[in-house]
């Protein structure tokens, strides 16, 4: 699912109007600034949205940029103090209402993804059951089951109508763990502003409780524990969203192992710069989670961890000899970095080869959207219409490699 807002502020550009993508983060940013009376520590945001000091100056940059320039309002910062967010009630409420809008698709959504999520919990549903639970009329349902279809469809599940038994997917079991996550990503984005209205915020903290209500009061600590423990053990970071990622598969690696609803792994996609660096640490987190939850994972569940660790994004190393083994482990895929970084510095005309933090975020980016396209899950940038908007050049560049 997209993980931007598609606030609909026009801009202009040479004449043309366009409109300006706020993402999550950002609006979780400027809940919690209005929320707030005075100046706030940009480490106090930090600690809420549970991202880095320096990712919130950046995104405090694109929030003040678009606030500013649309005449809603100011970001004030003052030394030592903080950043407060300006804007009166009517320019307030101008932001909502757009907001709203956009909520109001997700609104749509509301029968189906409630539907999707008892079918997929459930494995088949009554009409009757349906009309019952959900308060829905029959001719509403029968034309929202061919969008039902072809969301299940998409992550290779059969929806299907029997005579006297109703609505019933067929499944395998690896498709239907990815449908769950998209389906926990859908919901997820819903629930932010009721997180902020709990006073729970938008950070982790708040993703956490949204799984456990997912998954019907699994304990999720040990998970999070393990997590936190594999990364301080190899000195590197995973990003945000990878983290929850990782939460939530892994989360339902412990429940439906315990059920022996056992995942067959689709056959990926052979690639040359494959590496070897999450099979040689998934052995550290298997043995923390059969330790913790006491539970055997038979191989297949191995391989399924070893697939989570694969598609999570590795935001940076603290440690740089950890750093270099995983290069080690990825040798093709370090050529093909510095390649990448060599014809993109030409096209661009600006030498980016001294850069090494480029080029060390550029192969751990690789990394992991390598494995995601040898299994094919899809992602969003929630950054990417905002890319095209600031750098169209290098965007251009960049899709022309």
């Amino acid at each position: 699912m997209p993980n931007c807002y598609n606030v609909n502020i026009e801009q202009k550009n040479h004449g043309r109007k366009e409109k300006v993508y706020v993402t999550n983060r950002q609006m979780d940013i400027l809940y919690y600034l209005h929320e707030q009376d005075g100046y706030v520590p940009v480490s106090d945001i930090s600690g809420v949205i549970q991202v880095s000091v320096k990712t919130i100056r950046n995104e405090l940059i694109v929030i003040q940029e678009t606030v500013e320039q649309e005449k809603l309002g100011k970001l004030d910062k003052k030394p030592h103090e903080g950043v407060r967010l300006l804007v009166d009630d009517e320019n307030w409420d101008k932001l909502k209402r757009l907001l709203e809008e956009e909520d109001s698709v997700m609104g749509q959504l509301d029968l189906k993804s409630q539907i999707i999520y008892s079918l997929l919990t459930r494995g088949s549903l009554g009409l009757g059951e349906i009309q019952k639970e959900f308060y829905a009329g029959r001719s509403s349902i029968e034309r929202l089951m061919p969008k039902l279809q072809d969301w299940f469809c998409g992550y290779g599940i059969v929806l299907e109508k029997k005579r006297g038994k109703g609505y019933q997917i067929r499944y395998g079991e690896y498709q239907w763990r990815m449908a769950m996550w998209n389906l926990f990503l859908m919901m997820k984005r819903k629930s932010r502003k009721e997180l902020f209205n709990r006073g729970q915020g938008a950070g982790q903290s708040g993703e956490y409780i949204l799984i456990e209500d997912f998954l019907k009061g699994f304990d999720t600590s040990g998970i999070n524990k393990e997590i936190y423990s594999l990364e301080e053990y190899y000195g590197f970071s995973f990003a945000y969203e990878a983290h929850i990622q990782m939460f939530f598969l892994l989360s339902l690696c412990i429940v439906r192992s315990r059920k022996k609803q056992f995942v067959t792994m689709p056959k990926p996609q052979r690639c040359k710069v494959e590496g070897r660096f999450s099979a040689r640490i998934k052995g550290r987190l298997i043995e923390a989670l059969e330790r913790g939850y006491r539970i055997k994972l038979p191989p297949c569940e191995q391989e399924f961890i070893e697939f989570i660790i694969d598609i999570s994004d590795i935001q940076n190393f603290q440690d740089m000899d950890r750093m270099l083994e995983c290069q080690a482990d990825h040798m093709e895929l370090c050529y093909f970095s510095i390649r990448l970084i060599s014809l993109v510095s030409d096209i661009v005309n600006v030498d980016l080869r001294p850069d090494l933090f480029y080029s060390e975020g550029l192969f751990l980016q690789l990394r992991s959207m390598i494995a995601r396209l040898r299994y094919n899950v899809k992602t969003v940038n929630p950054l990417l219409k905002q890319v095209k908007q600031k750098y169209p050049n290098i965007f251009a560049a960049i899709y022309a490699v």
